[in-house]
This record gives C-alpha cells, sequence and structure tokens, in this order.
C-alpha cells in the first residue's frame, strides 16, 4: 500500500509491465465494443471496450478488498462492473463528476468504488496527472491532489469522491476502469 487515507489509495505495480501489454492487446483484439462512446464534459468522447479476463477481475477484487478494509471504508457492495478498457486520445478527457450518481434504480443498487488501472508507461502520453477533490492546499492554494501512476498501478476510491482525467495532449492513455456496486447508499 502506498498512500492509506480516508479518501483514496495507490496500489504499485499490481500488474507488471508484460501483463499490462498482454491486457492492451487483448481489449484490441477480443475486447467487446461499446456501442455507446463515452461522452466526457464538453462532449468530449472516449472509446472503450469490456474485457472479460477473469483472471483480472480476481487480481483488481483482490486489491479492493484490501483497500477496503485498509482504508477503513467497508462498504457494502456486491458485485464488480464489467471492466473497461478505455483509450483517451489528444483532446480526451472526463472533467470533474462523482461514479456515485451512477445508480440502478431497478436493482437498488449504487456505485460503492471506483479502480482504475494505468496501462500505459508515463512517456507514451502527455497529460496532468488524474486529480482528486480533497488533499490538503499545495502552495498555489489548490486543494486538488494530483495523482501520478505508472504503468501497472491501481488507483481505487470511494465512488463518492469526485475526480478528473485531463487532457491528454499528446499520444495515447490506455486504461483499466471500474466500480464495484452494491446496496443503495444508505
Amino acid at each position: 500500500m502506498l498512500n492509506s487515507t480516508w479518501y483514496w489509495n495507490v496500489y504499485k505495480t499490481i500488474f507488471d509491465q508484460d501483463t499490462c501489454d498482454q491486457l492492451v492487446e487483448d481489449a484490441y483484439e477480443n475486447g467487446i465494443a461499446i456501442t455507446d462512446k463515452e461522452i466526457g464534459a464538453d462532449g468530449e468522447f472516449f472509446e472503450s471496450k469490456i474485457i472479460n479476463d477473469q483472471s483480472v477481475y480476481q487480481s483488481i477484487n483482490e486489491k479492493i478488498n484490501l483497500a477496503n478494509t485498509e482504508c477503513f471504508w467497508n462498504f457494502d457492495y456486491t458485485s464488480l462492473e464489467a471492466i473497461k478498457f478505455v483509450e483517451m486520445n489528444v483532446g480526451h478527457y472526463c472533467d470533474w463528476h462523482l461514479d456515485s450518481s451512477h445508480i440502478n434504480k431497478e436493482l437498488g443498487e449504487s456505485r460503492k468504488h471506483t479502480i482504475i488501472v494505468m496501462l500505459s508507461d508515463p512517456s507514451e502520453f502527455e497529460a496532468e496527472p488524474l486529480a482528486i477533490i480533497g488533499g490538503l492546499p499545495n502552495q498555489d492554494g489548490d486543494w486538488n491532489t494530483h495523482v501520478p501512476l505508472e504503468k501497472g498501478d491501481m488507483l481505487i476510491l470511494p465512488a463518492c469522491v469526485p475526480y478528473k482525467l485531463n487532457v491528454v495532449q499528446d499520444g495515447l492513455e490506455k486504461l483499466l476502469i471500474t466500480h464495484t456496486v452494491g446496496p443503495a447508499w444508505r
């Protein structure tokens, strides 16, 4: 565990470099295309596909269980949503948002955790690191925490914590993104 806080945690290298490259290759070859593009703020888009590698689900779920305990969140969740392979090309971004706002009213379920795994080496793209609202102010008085991720790192945070993926200036950023779901927040 690198950063254990009440509002986010990073696990270093949950997947090694070769595994990350294989996950990208598998997503290109076997990923299930999502017919609707994901829409970010101001109509920006990023591409995504669903991956079905059960070993990836197992690895990610183990870290979620660990973080849920280590960070004292103890969220009641029942399952992991489909894992999306996301490509963010030049100009793509996802502005400030809460993932907990996605509620399945039919099942009475809410998103509990947000999970992001970096599959790109930071040298493969240019973008400011992901930002999370919270933390301590920096010297510019900015209360946002920038979380740089290396290839293979996993970020987990409560789905009720606002965050954003900054604009890709150059290259291609590749990520895995998923969420846990469970009974509605009480």
